[in-house]
């Protein structure tokens, strides 16, 4: 096996494994409650509860409320310990906070619009961004359909199933990049926040976040072996059965035709259209 299929090889497998990678940030919450992208803890809760909100691609879920604490929370599920709004394309991060959240730590519900209690409505704004957030599936899809491509690329010799591969993984990439760029720059945005005003919500990056990061990685590096092993493979002839090169030679035109009408050349063969 040549070097070249040895490497388009292994940029084939980084697409099957960024699309593994991908498939945690489809799963975040509300899809999977356990999984998020970024998670905020109320750490200094009455009761020793933690209070905690995870961030999903299409949502956020609520967990650990007490309701015993909170009656008037009654919009929970599993007895009241937990809320998953109707999960959506694009939702407002900063509603947990300003609302869901804000009503726990106070007990003091005077609030349900959405909006900041200093009057302030940011929900349009995030709202339009975290739209994003519903990008990494699409990625997911790029990325198996580029693998199968890949793969189909590496048994057969034909040099269109790479250039398509390649292409589906730059897209791919470009669509997880954009998604990864966006997301940690909301959330790192959020997290400093509150560290820096020392608040009692903490903020941490989840599985979902760095899976999203590992598999930009994984597609990156993918991208560059297969557009190498392509841009190889066009130079090159292969047998029918793909396992090794047919050197083909071609002879230039000036050359045999000269060959042809030289009078000196000593010429064997007969010409059955000659005229003796």
């Amino acid at each position: 096996m040549s070097a070249g299929r040895v490497i388009h090889g292994i940029g084939t497998f980084l697409f099957l494994a960024a699309f593994a990678l991908l498939i945690v940030p489809d799963l975040t919450a509300p899809t999977v409650r356990g999984l998020s992208l970024f998670t905020l803890t109320n750490r200094v809760n009455a009761t020793g509860d933690s209070i905690t909100i995870h961030y999903g691609s299409f949502g956020y879920c609520v967990l650990n409320i007490n309701p015993a604490i909170y009656p008037y929370y009654n919009y929970t599920e599993d007895g009241g310990s937990v809320r998953c709004p109707k999960p959506g394309i694009g939702y407002d991060i900063l509603q947990p906070v300003l609302g869901d959240f804000y009503f726990l730590i106070s007990n003091n519900p005077t609030n349900t619009n959405g909006t900041s209690n200093n009057g302030t409505n940011p929900e349009f704004t995030v709202r339009q961004l975290s739209k994003i957030f519903a990008v990494p599936p699409v990625a997911t899809v790029l990325s198996f359909i580029a693998f199968l491509l890949g793969l189909g690329s590496v048994v057969s010799p034909e040099p269109l199933l790479s250039i398509l591969a390649f292409f589906l993984a730059l897209l791919s990439f470009v669509v997880s990049l954009a998604a990864t760029v966006v997301e940690f720059l909301m959330f790192s945005s959020l997290k400093n926040t509150f560290d820096s005003h020392n608040f009692i919500l903490k903020g941490d990056y989840d599985t979902g976040l760095w899976s999203l990061l590992a598999a930009t990685a994984c597609l990156f590096f993918g991208t560059i072996f297969v557009m190498f092993t392509c841009c190889g493979r066009g130079r090159k002839v292969y047998s029918p059965n793909g396992s090794q090169n047919v050197h083909v030679h071609v002879e230039r035109p000036e050359r045999t035709l000269k060959r042809v009408c030289d009078p000196n050349r000593n010429n064997t063969t007969p010409d059955p259209y000659r005229v003796s």
